[in-house]
């Protein structure tokens, strides 16, 4: 079984990235973090849930895709959180401005994305 482990969060993100033909700076801009934090992402590193979805957003995954990748680090959106309906319903209309996403969280009282 250990020999069929699947790759790991960072892994995945950096296959993404590169899929996606996007340099590294674009995406830990677009999720609204410094170069440090993505580079101990990059490193392997654990993400929280937040930072997770954020690297979402700045890569414009779908929901799907988005709980496809947030899967490889622990975690699920889970229809029965505040936070997680917010971030859900933006995912689902296609709108990844996080700055707008934020606002909402904000609004409903919810840890927001990113360095704020």
């Amino acid at each position: 079984m250990i020999k069929n482990i699947d790759e790991s969060f960072s892994d995945t993100l950096l296959k993404i990235i590169d899929e996606k033909k996007l340099k590294d700076s674009e995406v830990y801009f677009r999720a609204n973090m410094d170069r440090k934090l993505f580079s101990k992402i990059r490193n392997g590193s654990h993400p929280k849930k937040t930072t997770a979805i954020s690297l979402c957003i700045a890569l414009k995954l779908s929901y799907e895709e988005t709980n496809d990748l947030l899967i490889k680090a622990g975690y699920i959106l889970n229809n029965s959180e505040k936070f997680d309906v917010i971030i859900s319903y933006f995912l689902k209309k296609k709108k990844y401005d996080i700055y707008e996403i934020n606002e909402a969280l904000l609004h409903y009282d919810q840890p927001q994305l990113g360095i704020v």
